[in-house]
């Protein structure tokens, strides 16, 4: 079978984390994929999608934008009130309205600061839709509250790295989201700090 002729387009996906409780331990968000989705359709997956124009070429600002349009977490300094991000975020997935310069109208912007650097996937070439993605790590803002589009993504999960290896065939995970729970699972026990620390020497040794 020969190679895809695919392009090879430049996507993100945020690793989105909370604390487990009362406890250090971490889980991570999850939204499933629309059964009618050109790629990965039904499989639970992180939040995130291909670069755009209004991204300035800044993979971080695709990352943070998917994070929003998908599960509705907004990486913002200063914090936007939730009203108005809830109000922002149909405008910014279904219209195409440009994130950041509705954040510099509010006096705000983006903060790329807090997506620290997981890892890169490229998609195999036997598929008809390829990805150039970066991982990213974030953790939910205290104010914040995630939840699913209901257009692109329709459904939610909350998991630890070992409930999520436990249920990869009922949810459907892909290669990617089975690898780096594989990789996350001792540290996630241990809390933030630790998957901090971790992504510190990821983004070290891409160098």
């Amino acid at each position: 079978m020969s190679d895809s002729k695919a392009e090879i387009r430049d996507a993100a996906s945020v690793i989105l984390v909370r604390e487990r409780g009362d406890g250090p331990e971490l889980e991570v968000y999850l939204v499933r994929r629309h059964r009618k989705a050109g790629f990965m359709a039904s499989s639970f997956v992180f939040p995130g999608g291909i670069s755009d124009p209004r991204d300035g070429g800044d993979l971080r600002a695709t990352g943070a934008r998917e994070l929003f349009e998908e599960a509705g977490v907004l990486l913002a300094s200063p914090v936007i009130d939730p009203a108005t991000a809830a109000e922002w975020r149909p405008k910014v997935d279904k219209d195409g309205a440009d994130l950041e310069a509705m954040l510099r109208e509010k006096g705000s912007v983006l903060a790329r600061d807090l997506l620290h650097y997981y890892g890169h996937w490229i998609t195999p070439s036997i598929e008809k839709r390829r990805y150039s993605a970066r991982f990213y790590v974030a953790r939910l803002p205290k104010s914040a509250t995630a939840s699913p589009c209901d257009r692109e993504t329709v459904d939610e999960v909350w998991v630890t790295p070992d409930q999520a290896l436990e249920r990869k065939a009922e949810l459907r995970l892909p290669p990617p989201q089975v690898h780096t729970f594989m990789e996350i699972r001792d540290v996630a026990r241990e809390g933030w700090d630790a998957l901090a620390r971790l992504c510190a020497v990821r983004e070290q040794a891409k160098h």
